[in-house]
């Protein structure tokens, strides 16, 4: 008898969605099943024009591995930077370096990361920086996302899918995409002009009341930050020279203090791909309803024994494993953090535990009230 081993699923709604209306930009993770028969559940998420996360495929296979593919995100990224280079400074410096939108602001917040610790930054000399940096992207993809957040929403949409078998667990993850794509196409008609609600043009119109713009023909403008700093904006290029136009395809506040400045709408500046034509084109298609699986036809092929697994020690866990730098549990807001602070034992004197977990026999003990 043959063995489920994995199965690929890309719906035809999904795959002319993404071809029709979304970004030429993938983004690719990993989650777990938990159900009776528990695997890996791989999938790949696109952008659409409303810059929210659109579902183009899913893969139910029995491990992760390089062998099914190979990504690299920020987050990802600094959990393995974690592993050897502690301290929340390398941390926050390692953030600036991946944000930077241009070359030599690369350079220089490299750095600081040099001034700050060698060995940290020949780690992230030795890395890709076009698969994390931006000051590495390339501008015709219009997309300037550093982390994988858009997988992630696809996994807590359909956490309840995950504890159940395979097939019940397929069944679920279509009838989600089918009202997801449902409930976006009458979204759309909220829309109030020809880009999306999310309000990221409205952040830098806002900052671009900072900047004062100066005309020199052609659509050509300089543009003086209140921080010093100088750019130039080419209107019919759709350029900027802080890239961040370039990038996301979104007018920077440079730009926009241009547009507002002579009296322009900074949503005629704004990429095709924001457009409400193709959050339309995205959702167009749907994704058709079936009956359960007792009206399912007989294909009359054998039947697929359960896929191999095997069963770790202990209680399995339902929720997923937190990386080192999260806080393991709600904290009070009120409450500062403590990051890398070395712990050190009162009864011991030793670091790396506290006194309740010493092993050493505990001196000067409380003596006990007795009633």
């Amino acid at each position: 008898m043959p063995r489920f081993q994995r199965v690929y699923i890309c719906l035809q709604a999904c795959k002319q969605g993404f071809l029709d209306g979304c970004r030429p930009y993938i983004g690719l993770d990993g989650c777990h099943i938990k159900g009776p028969h528990p695997g890996q559940l791989l999938r790949a998420v696109g952008v659409d024009a409303n810059n929210g996360m659109f579902p183009l495929a899913y893969v139910v296979a029995e491990v992760e591995s390089y062998n099914t593919w190979k990504w690299c995100c920020l987050k990802h990224l600094y959990a393995n930077f974690l592993k050897e280079h502690k301290g929340l400074a390398l941390k926050l410096q390692m953030e600036s370096i991946a944000r930077a939108t241009t070359l030599p602001w690369f350079v220089e917040e490299m750095k600081k990361m040099l001034e700050l610790d060698i060995v940290a930054h020949a780690w992230l000399c030795e890395r890709d920086a076009s698969q994390w940096a931006r000051s590495h992207f390339r501008t015709n993809f219009k997309c300037d996302i550093l982390m994988n957040n858009l997988s992630e929403a696809f996994n807590s949409s359909i956490l309840p899918a995950r504890n159940k078998p395979v097939l019940i667990a397929l069944e679920r993850i279509r009838m989600y995409l089918m009202i997801l794509m449902a409930s976006r196409r009458v979204a759309m008609d909220k829309w109030h002009g020809q880009v999306g609600p999310r309000g990221v043009l409205e952040v830098n119109e806002a900052a671009g009341q900072w900047c004062i713009p100066r005309h020199a023909g052609q659509n050509k403008f300089q543009v003086i930050h209140h921080s010093g700093r100088q750019f130039v904006v080419d209107l019919n290029a759709h350029t900027c020279s802080c890239r961040a136009w370039d990038l996301s395809g979104l007018p920077c506040l440079h730009a926009c203090a241009v547009v507002s400045r002579f009296h322009g709408n900074p949503e005629d500046y704004v990429h095709d791909f924001y457009k409400k034509d193709a959050y339309l084109r995205t959702y167009r298609d749907m994704i058709h309803p079936l009956p359960s699986q007792d009206l399912w036809p007989k294909s009359g092929l054998p039947s697929l024994k359960p896929s191999l697994y095997h069963k770790q020690p202990g209680r399995p866990k339902k929720s997923r494993k937190k990386a080192s730098d999260e806080p393991k549990k709600k904290s009070n807001p009120n409450k500062l953090q403590r990051y890398h602070t070395v712990i050190k034992c009162s009864n011991c004197g030793q670091e790396g535990h506290n006194r309740t977990k010493c092993k050493e026999p505990m001196k000067n003990q409380p003596r006990r009230k007795h009633l």
